[in-house]
């Protein structure tokens, strides 16, 4: 319909027509209708761009919103661009109240078409080649078809912008709209709101992954937050007074939706705690008080941690209940939705992802109708992708600017382009924390580094002398006065490594359990229950693990993975996080003594090996107060992590790492220190705003003694 949509809009412009462009509030939307708007404007049409606000209007058109462009600007001609392929209701309601309509679009279409000129690649039976395009990707082709590809190219920068941000698939055309993109914004006369994000952000050169984490969330936040005019305001503005304003309001906008979902993070993590992940295919969340602005960004995390579809569902101001969803690889939920759309007002999305709204008294029969759905899927699409796959085996000397150029030639990466994974088999791995002791430079052979983030519980791994396989990807790094290559690691892996002290560590490591237990009897778990995310047995001595490796044939790793596959862990010196109950059905075996009191309050099934009776070692005060002085001062030059600290002050003041650990765990019953326990593991902290206490107020220090 490209041909009838061309001819309607030069006839628009030939009678100069008011026209107006309706888009969706998100990124790709915002951009579509920079584009179509700068263009109809560059002809002399008096255009005006309207995106509604996601808390009053809501998701694609409405009665409501129909009525209101009606009402307030009358237009002849209403364009839609990346919406509109399921509003046949509402492009009626034009057409009743005399407006003429073209969509375009580019989600999936349902089976009932609007009646109108419909513009969107995904339709069956066109013979165009690609229909891959972001909504705003679909407006450059109606710009092209209306004038021609140098003139479309005059907007490229800002389709660049959307088609990262959209998550449509970088190949084919899109790579090209985005390569071009990423020219016009890195060249020496950028749009001016681009060159004025390059300069706030600080951003010289700018990549395909600064799009995605610094640019797009920022254009998003205000649709999330307040209204997303301001953002298409911005993109087109040229005035360096008006930018800095807009910028400002778009920045306390994104600064107060990170705010937000730091809070609903936490709340939703308590809520997936609760939920069996090997018995829901599909997780359902519905919490009224969740701000309707950041349900899509709830659901994207989520589904990235748990690997199913996920629906966040809230209300809004009619008292409708709103979902925003996200699927995974091969489960195609806007297909599955479509189906039971008699129970939806509104609904719209592709493969991967969606939005709906509904009638909170049919919440019950879609959760059940879409779980009986899932029922029958494939447990394996359940698995999350492998993080050691890998494109070829290189050694550390490639890791150079040369090869990170050449690498470069590839961009831009994305979805279904992603960027070359590499393994590199390595012995001896040099490890220096840098400045927030979360973050790590990792020195191999041939003088090469290679940067690992939140990489502290990989620390006992990079000391072993056993052969590692790490998974890189390498980049050129810009930040510094000359390029230069950038390694990071994604996955490390070690087949066969040993550690000294290792009873010593055990014991550590026990204690923590035991101080912080209540040590109620277990349960028995057995080891041939499959399930779609399996059984995970962990133990903290190699031989165990290797033995029990070859008896199960499971793999043996060193971390909890949401891979489907039943697997052994071998953690000697970290604390297992107890929310694996929920992708694992869990065994602890142990060599030395028990953990059954504390993972057993967590509901975990046990296996208990140990024989050996309840830790019994001295502990004087003079202990105390040499080990308390040395862990205080020294931090956090001994690390952050828990087990990091034990092993320096234990190396420090040759002191066995259990009395370490009991100085610790005693100080933190007392209020001298923090443990605090997030994604990252266990941490440790000083407590400034502590009182005196005696030793003997300590319940631990007791039951010790």
């Amino acid at each position: 319909n490209m041909d009838k949509a061309v001819e309607r809009i030069k006839t628009a412009i030939e009678l100069r027509e008011k026209v107006v462009i309706y888009g969706d509030y998100d990124c790709d939307g915002i951009s579509a209708v920079s584009v179509l708007y700068l263009f109809l404007k560059s002809r002399g049409v008096d255009v005006y761009g309207f995106i509604p606000s996601r808390h009053t209007d809501g998701y694609g058109l409405s009665d409501e919103t129909v009525m209101r462009i009606k009402r307030e600007l009358d237009p002849a001609l209403v364009i839609t661009v990346d919406t509109g392929i399921s509003a046949w209701k509402e492009i009626e309601k034009f057409h009743e109240l005399g407006v003429n309509t073209i969509v375009t679009d580019h989600h999936e279409p349902p089976e009932k078409l609007p009646a109108t000129i419909v513009v969107d690649p995904k339709i069956k039976g066109q013979e165009y080649p690609f229909n891959g395009l972001s909504g705003a990707g679909v407006a450059f082709k109606l710009v092209q078809a209306l004038s021609s590809l140098d003139e479309a190219l005059e907007y490229v920068d800002i389709v660049a912008v959307s088609t990262v941000g959209d998550i449509v698939p970088l190949v084919d055309e899109n790579r090209i709209i985005v390569k071009l993109g990423l020219e016009k914004m890195n060249s020496k006369t950028p749009r001016p709101s681009i060159g004025y994000l390059k300069s706030k952000l600080k951003l010289g050169f700018l990549t395909s992954t600064d799009i995605s984490f610094k640019i797009v969330p920022r254009l998003n936040a205000s649709g999330r937050i307040s209204t997303a005019e301001k953002c298409f305001n911005f993109m087109i503005e040229t005035n360096a007074y008006n930018l800095e304003k807009l910028f400002s309001e778009i920045e306390n906008d994104n600064n107060e939706r990170l705010n937000l979902s730091a809070t609903v993070f936490q709340k939703i993590d308590k809520i997936i705690e609760t939920i069996d992940l090997n018995n829901e295919p599909a997780v359902f969340i519905l919490d009224e008080d969740i701000n309707l602005g950041i349900i899509g960004i709830v659901a994207s995390r989520l589904v990235n941690i748990i690997n199913r579809p996920v629906f966040i569902f809230t209300k809004d101001e009619a008292g409708q209940l709103k979902a925003s969803v996200r699927s995974v690889d091969g489960i195609d939920i806007f297909k599955m939705l479509d189906k039971y759309r008699e129970l939806m007002i509104d609904v719209g999305g592709h493969s991967m992802a969606g939005g709906l709204t509904i009638l909170p008294e049919n919440y019950d029969k879609l959760k059940s109708a879409i779980i009986n759905e899932l029922c029958d899927v494939d447990p394996v699409l359940f698995r999350s992708k492998k993080s050691e796959e890998y494109d070829l085996v290189i050694k550390p000397e490639d890791i150079n600017l040369e090869f990170a150029n050449e690498l470069e030639m590839l961009e831009p990466f994305g979805f279904q382009n992603p960027r070359p994974q590499f393994k590199i088999k390595t012995k001896t791995t040099n490890y220096q924390p840098l400045k927030s002791q979360k973050h790590f430079k990792i020195g191999v052979s041939a003088k090469k580094e290679i940067m690992s983030f939140f990489g502290e519980n990989l620390v006992p791994y990079f000391k072993t002398d056993a052969e590692k396989d790490m998974i890189i990807t390498i980049e050129v790094d810009r930040f510094f006065s000359h390029p230069r290559a950038k390694a990071m690691l994604k996955c490390l892996t070690c087949e066969d490594y040993s550690f000294e002290d290792e009873k010593q560590w055990a014991e550590a490591k026990d204690l923590y359990y035991f101080a912080r237990s209540s040590r109620p009897e277990a349960g028995l778990c057995e080891l041939n229950t499959y399930k779609p995310f399996g059984v995970a047995v962990i133990t903290d001595c190699y031989e165990d693990a290797k033995n029990l490796s070859k008896k199960t044939g499971y793999k043996m790793v060193l971390e909890p993975e949401a891979s489907g596959e039943s697997v052994i862990i071998y953690n000697p010196h970290r604390v297992i996080d107890e929310t694996i109950k929920n992708m694992y059905k869990v065994v602890e075996v142990r060599s030395s003594k028990s953990l059954v009191g504390y993972v057993s309050q967590f509901g975990l099934k046990v296996v208990d090996n140990a024989k050996d009776g309840p830790i019994k070692f001295k502990l004087t005060r003079d202990k105390f107060k040499e080990a308390y002085i040395a862990i205080t001062k020294n931090m956090p030059q001994t690390g952050n992590s828990l087990f990091e600290v034990i092993e320096n002050i234990s190396a420090k003041l040759k002191m066995s790492p259990l009395v370490v650990c009991a100085v610790i765990l005693i100080s933190e019953e007392l209020g001298f220190y923090n443990i605090i326990k997030d994604e990252l593991g266990i941490h440790l902290s000083v407590n400034t705003n502590s009182k005196k206490r005696m030793l003997d107020e300590s319940k631990i220090y007791n039951r010790i003694s």
